[in-house]
Parts: structure tokens; C-alpha cells; sequence
């Protein structure tokens, strides 16, 4: 399906838009399509390849769904390739590793709406590409009420056959209904009130750059403080007052945060052994590992699992 012309965001305005404006028309696009019996093209990455490690990939933690809005998107996975057209749809879940480069499809400039659940947080932002890159770049967003429902209907949407009959496509389409009303009413009701500005817009450049390196890092390798200094050209000390300054906390405690959130997230949703998921989230001593998730989620990791 293809989106008509009218619907499209206008890139060169977003600047001067209120965000909830901008959010909410976007989710509008879609609504429109199903309304019309237009169902959105809704695709489901094979899940090989989950929790594994692959450079250069983003790693989340949390469940995402990408609606694309005009232009194009591919999405390397660890097994397959995707290319997003206008109207589709596709849903990652947490762990998934992928890579996106947007492109202008049919001479059309990139623009997509993220959806991000988890159980405790979710939040929908916008990504646009404005010039010749193809790293789509992130605008502001709004955080969503009931996170819960975002990730159950999620949930509920990832689990289809590869061929549906009429009535599983007429099910799948009143999920999809139902999540974008809830989407457009909590964008309507948030309290955000500011115009559009990239996410990098402000902050310190050199916390938001060693975080950036931390990310990249992980989950394959958790960098400590001297060698991210040593990375960026600065001392341990002024990494690490900026970086407190600009995140509100220590290196130290971001990594260890880091290494704890995929440990969380492999316990629910891998295979892995206990010991295993300490060993690739950083931990060389399982007992160690367990006294620092309790500590962190007030249980062990065992009772997560």
C-alpha cells in the first residue's frame, strides 16, 4: 500500500511543529489506512539470532514497531533482510540486533514512527532523514502511559502465522486499531508541549559521545571508564565529572546498569543458564552476579527466571 500524498510530514517544518502535533498526525496515517480497509503491511523478523552479538547493530532492550511513513527503510537481522515501504509495519523484539539505513523511496525523504515498549516504560518518537545520510536521525518524543498494554498487544501481534485466514487478518487488524487509538490518546493527553529538536540538539558532546561508545560496546564488550577516556582523548576524572553531570550518574553505575538490563532481559527470553548469562553480561563470578541483580531488582536472578 502506499500512503496518500496528503499524509505525508513535511520535513522542512518539523522544527516550527509542536510535538504532539507532528506525533499524532503521523499515527493518524495509519489509522486512516485501516479505517479504510487499507491493512498495513505487518512483518515479523525470523527469530534466529536473538540475543547474540553482531557489530555494528543496535541491541534493545526494548520491544520496538516501526511504522513507516514515506521513504524507505532496510533492516539487517541477523538472518534476513527487510525493506520497509510506506504503510508497512514491522515489530522487533527486545534482543533482536538489526542495522537501519533509511533511503528515499520513490523521492521521497525518510520518515518513520518508533514505538518503544517494555514492562515499565514506553515511548513513541520520530525519525526523519533530512539530507544525503542514510542513518536516520531521532527527533524528540513523548513518554506513554500503561506500558503494560503497549508490550501485551505487542505481544499478542508477534505471534501470527505466516498466512492468515480472513478472520485471524480481521483479528490482527483490530489489534493493530486498538493500539494505535490508545497511541493517539496518550500523545493527545501528554504534557509535553515544546517544538521538535534532534535528540543530540544539546548536552555535553563528550558524555553523550561515551555513552554512544558504551552502547556500541555492548552487549559483546562493557568498557570501563579508562578505556572510554583513553577512546576519546580525555582523562578518566573529566569523563567522568561530565558524564555524571550530563546523565546524572557514574560511568561505573551506567555500565553496571547496563550489564544488569541485559541480564534481566536474557533471563526472560534465552535459553542460557544462569552462569552463562553472567559470563556474557560481564560477570566473571556468578555469585557476585547474583548479589548485584538482587541488589538492582530486589530478587534473584533464579526467581526471574
Amino acid at each position: 500500500m502506499m500512503f496518500e500524498a496528503d499524509s505525508a510530514v513535511d520535513l522542512t517544518e518539523l522544527g516550527a511543529l509542536d510535538i504532539k502535533t507532528v506525533l499524532a498526525e503521523a499515527v493518524e496515517c495509519f489509522l486512516k489506512a485501516l479505517n479504510e480497509s487499507a491493512a498495513p503491511r505487518l512483518i515479523l523478523p525470523m527469530p534466529e539470532g536473538r540475543w547474540e552479538y553482531h557489530y555494528g547493530s543496535v541491541h534493545p532492550f526494548l520491544t520496538e514497531m516501526f511504522f513507516q511513513l514515506q521513504g524507505g527503510c532496510g533492516f539487517a537481522l541477523p538472518t534476513q533482510n527487510i525493506e520497509l515501504h510506506p504503510g508497512d509495519i514491522l515489530l522487533i523484539p527486545n534482543g533482536m540486533p538489526h542495522r537501519e539505513l533509511s533511503n528515499n523511496f520513490r523521492g521521497r525523504p525518510f520518515a518513520n514512527l518508533v514505538l518503544s515498549a517494555g514492562e515499565s516504560v514506553a515511548a513513541v518518537h520520530l525519525g526523519v532523514s533530512r539530507g544525503h545520510s542514510r542513518k536516520p536521525e531521532i527527533f524528540d518524543g513523548v513518554k506513554l502511559g500503561d506500558p503494560g498494554f503497549y508490550l501485551a498487544l505487542a505481544g499478542a501481534l508477534s505471534h501470527w502465522p505466516a498466512h492468515l485466514s480472513r478472520t485471524e487478518n480481521e483479528i490482527r487488524s483490530l489489534l493493530l486499531r486498538t493500539l494505535l487509538l490508545k497511541l493517539r490518546q496518550d500523545v493527545e493527553a501528554a504534557t509535553e508541549r515544546r517544538s521538535f529538536q534532534p535528540v543530540t540538539a544539546s548536552g555535553s558532546p563528550l558524555a553523550r559521545r561515551a555513552r554512544q561508545l558504551i552502547d556500541a560496546a555492548a552487549p559483546e564488550h562493557f568498557p570501563g571508564l579508562p578505556e572510554i577516556a583513553a577512546r576519546l582523548g580525555c582523562s578518566p576524572n573529566h569523563l567522568s565529572m561530565v558524564f555524571h553531570r550530563e546523565h546524572g550518574e557514574t560511568v561505573k553505575n551506567y555500565v553496571t546498569g547496563l550489564k544488569l538490563r541485559y541480564a534481566h532481559r536474557m533471563l526472560e527470553d534465552s535459553d542460557f543458564n544462569i552462569s552463562e548469562i553472567a559470563a556474557r553480561c560481564g560477570f566473571a563470578d556468578p555469585g557476585y552476579f547474583a548479589r548485584v541483580f538482587r541488589k538492582r531488582f530486589g530478587r534473584s536472578p533464579s526467581a526471574v527466571r
